[in-house]
């Protein structure tokens, strides 16, 4: 059951504007390039003398870290070979390990506020150099770049990449994907040491740069596996599936989501992937097309909820009469099915009657009023966040 309040709170605080940020993505925190914009300097090299001051605090006192790179310069590194940080960093016996360290400076001191700590001949300092040797150059050229860094065996420099991609907006990504090798994508997607969360990225952009003829019943035999199936990603692989060939994806995707003996995550992807279209790709797949594709489900217990949440995102108002009835059938009045049935209604115009009779007879009681109530005001501050502007 959390699973499922969870699915329907993603759903439900999704804003009826477009995300631009490439879709598939899984980011976590930001890229270093962006924590590099934020520190006043930041170095790589190896910890040495670590030294406690204070018995009482295990944290207080100073390490030096003998400088290997400086990856961003600063006034204060000026002829110094080692800077010294102050806290108390227990070093590695083996000596297999250095540190990327960002700093700031407060009051002339130094404040080493985020350490991360890499393999012996880890190439992140070499990396992050080069990376911003490229922050002028187009969006293209930088991808081009993070691309080729994607299934880096040093797994710092690999995450890095992956988050450059999580923030890029789509447009950029769709733009330079056909330069990526198909057959590249295709290999890493068959790695069984790939990361299933790349999946969802590596499958879009494999539908970006293949050919149905080439690369189609590889992605194929990939979404029939599983275990993929039972991976994060899928939703990417069968857009991926779906841009090779509209008229064959399609057709998979009605299969899957039809057949109610297939698990509810496996249908809950499906709809990911097609709402991917809704968002990003409308020249594919039209508006109306995945309504179409969608109504059925309104019949699907487990998944009658998140069509009604999306067919309130994309103001599909057609449908209110069909969709009010359901809070009362049999099945499905249930409070997860009623609220989103209720959500819809709110969000509809006010010459939408079928909404507008439900609203007056939920007013009508006492209880009903006072649920009726608190869902009206979690969806005008969703409306408000939604409409607050990028600081971009």
């Amino acid at each position: 059951m959390l699973i499922r309040i969870l699915f329907v709170a993603i759903f439900a605080i999704c804003p009826t504007t477009v995300l631009l940020s490439c879709p598939f993505c899984a980011p976590e925190g930001e890229s270093f390039l962006t924590e590099i914009q934020q520190a006043d300097f930041v170095i790589f090299g190896k910890l040495q003398n670590p030294k406690r001051t204070d018995p009482a605090n295990f944290a207080v006192g100073e390490t030096e870290l003998v400088l290997d790179t400086v990856v961003k310069s600063h006034e204060y590194l000026k002829n110094k070979a080692s800077v010294l940080i102050p806290r108390y960093i227990p070093t590695d016996p083996d000596n297999k390990t250095k540190y990327l360290v960002f700093c700031k400076m407060y009051k002339g001191k130094v404040d080493a506020y985020r350490g991360e700590a890499v393999d012996f001949n880890s190439p992140i300092a070499k990396y992050l150099q080069d990376a911003m040797a490229l922050q002028t150059k187009p969006i293209e050229t930088r991808l081009k770049f993070y691309f080729s860094h994607l299934e880096s065996p040093d797994w710092s420099v690999s995450a890095d990449a992956l988050r450059e991609f999580a923030v890029a907006d789509y447009k950029d990504v769709a733009k330079v994907a056909a330069n990526f090798s198909p057959d590249q994508l295709l290999k890493w997607l068959r790695d069984p040491n790939t990361s299933s969360v790349r999946y969802g990225l590596y499958g879009m952009l494999l539908g970006h740069a293949g050919t149905w003829e080439k690369h189609g019943s590889a992605l194929k035999k990939m979404l029939d596996d599983p275990k993929v199936r039972e991976a994060s990603g899928f939703d990417g692989l069968l857009a991926g599936f779906i841009l090779l060939n509209k008229q064959s994806g399609m057709k998979y995707a009605k299969d899957l989501l039809y057949d109610t003996k297939n698990e509810y995550l496996l249908r809950y992807a499906v709809m990911r992937g097609l709402k991917f279209f809704q968002d990003y790709r409308q020249d594919i797949i039209s508006r109306t097309e995945v309504v179409e594709v969608l109504t059925p489900l309104l019949d699907q217990e487990d998944l009658s909820d998140l069509v009604i949440e999306e067919f309130r995102r994309q103001e599909v108002w057609s449908l209110a009469g069909q969709i009010v009835q359901y809070f009362d059938k049999e099945g499905f009045d249930v409070p997860l099915i009623q609220r989103s049935i209720m959500r819809y209604a709110l969000a509809a115009p006010g010459d939408c009657w079928p909404a507008v009779e439900l609203l007056e007879r939920m007013r009508s009681d006492v209880d009903s009023k006072e649920i009726l109530d608190d869902i009206e005001n979690i969806l005008e501050l969703e409306m408000k966040s939604s409409s607050i502007p990028s600081s971009e």
